[in-house]
């Protein structure tokens, strides 16, 4: 009779080990949602950063040169 080496996989540990699979797939798809968010609100404000009107530098008006 062959004595085993390691603890044989029973429905129980199966199950167990498919909850904590899924529970990993929770969180990795939350963290990926997450990230979209804040990849899609970064890209909006860079687009209005970009878009906005340059800032001109007059010297007269820092210095009170005329």
């Amino acid at each position: 009779m062959p004595i085993p080496t390691a603890s044989q996989p029973t429905a129980a540990n199966r199950l167990r080990y498919i909850a904590a699979l899924e529970d990993m797939l929770a969180k990795r798809t939350r963290l990926t949602i997450a990230v979209a968010i804040l990849a899609f609100l970064a890209g909006i404000a860079f687009t209005f950063i970009i878009g906005a009107p340059p800032v001109t530098y007059d010297p007269t008006a820092v210095c009170g040169v005329h």
